[in-house]
């Protein structure tokens, strides 16, 4: 599963309104990611990264959202970065927690309405 492929899954899942875990993305990728070796998850996340910054650079939510961890149920750090980095998070006004919830809603709204 390329990145198209990834995002066109994420899409799909964002219609049906559900999250997904690291864990069971990676297991449908052609070729998992190692989610236990730290640089292969930091691979998984750029990935994950660059399909949401081509949402945002096409004006929509940031649509790895929905992609979190299940231990947590929270986007990996490489997430808040991206989303402080595109001045959509702001970590002085907003948890973690919250940013994420209202990301994962205004992902899931626009997608059941596209």
């Amino acid at each position: 599963m390329n990145q198209k492929e990834i995002r066109n899954y994420l899409i799909t899942r964002a219609k049906l309104g559900t999250i997904i875990h690291y864990g069971s993305l990676n297991q449908l990728l052609d070729t998992p990611y190692d989610l236990s070796n730290s640089y292969e998850r930091h691979l998984l996340g750029e990935d994950l990264g660059e399909i949401s910054e081509f949402e945002h650079s096409q004006g929509r939510p940031l649509l790895s959202a929905i992609v979190v961890a299940e231990e947590n149920k929270l986007s990996g750090v490489g997430f808040f970065e991206m989303a402080e980095r595109l001045e959509l998070f702001d970590p002085s006004k907003i948890s973690k927690k919250k940013f994420l919830e209202q990301e994962q809603k205004k992902v899931i709204d626009y997608w059941k309405n596209h």
